[in-house]
């Protein structure tokens, strides 16, 4: 069996996630179905999402920590089989307001979508304002919205902030109100640094899909990354859109 096939069958049977096969595994993880029978070995079949992240480019990040951000989407991006009846990426950026970057229909090769992602996702600076980005990944995924999401397949939005909202109050009913309208599978809240829990909690679909880290680096990108990876892995293997 191939050490992809030997991951799948880790990943299923006990959820542990291997670095080495990881590192040999970066064009079938976050899609993978993993399944197992008697005549057939272990195999991974590709299925397609619309995934949104949602970029806090507040001055509290700083340049250097939102090139990790930069790497963190791209890494993630560099999973997913791209096309249009395959997996697409949309990208939002709040900081003081709250923007569609580009929609996931305006990227759909890996030629195009990983340079929009690094080098060219632009940091502005400002403030944290969380509730704005919530609205807006919600009001945006509606049908016809500004984000473009397809029928019929999953949608996953990751949102990754490293501070505490301008609003508390606001943010809470913003990520009330995205849950409430059933829009998204699951909704990842990553964290970074003095990132506040309570409103991670409130952001994430459940608490299971909460991520922290309080020294954004490059070991840390990487632990981020097989940790969100490996609970997308085992969303879609039993996601009915596949």
């Amino acid at each position: 069996n191939s050490p992809a096939i030997g991951y799948c069958k880790k990943l299923k049977n006990t959820g542990v996630m291997n670095k080495w096969i990881f590192a040999t595994f970066l064009t079938c993880l976050f899609t993978v179905v993993c399944s197992e029978s008697r005549q057939n070995p272990a195999v991974c079949t590709i299925g397609g999402i619309d995934l949104v992240f949602v970029l806090d480019v507040s001055g509290s990040i700083g340049a250097a920590n939102f090139q990790m951000i930069r790497e963190f989407a791209e890494q993630i991006s560099g999973l997913l089989d791209i096309g249009l009846r395959r997996s697409l990426v949309g990208v939002i950026l709040f900081g003081s307001g709250a923007n569609v970057h580009f929609p996931v229909t305006q990227h759909t090769s890996d030629a195009t979508l990983l340079p929009a992602i690094n080098p060219n996702l632009p940091y502005s600076g400002g403030g944290t304002n969380t509730a704005d980005a919530l609205n807006l990944l919600r009001i945006a995924g509606q049908a016809g919205g500004d984000l473009k999401l397809r029928p019929g397949v999953s949608h996953i939005a990751i949102v990754v902030t490293d501070g505490a909202s301008n609003s508390f109050a606001l943010t809470m009913q913003g990520a009330n109100s995205l849950h409430a309208s059933g829009i998204y599978d699951q909704v990842y809240a990553v964290g970074v640094s003095g990132a506040n829990i309570n409103e991670l909690n409130a952001i994430a679909s459940s608490t299971s899909l909460v991520f922290f880290t309080s020294n954004f680096d490059n070991a840390a990108v990487t632990a981020l990354q097989e940790s969100v990876t490996q609970r997308l892995c085992n969303m879609v293997a039993g996601d009915p859109h596949f």
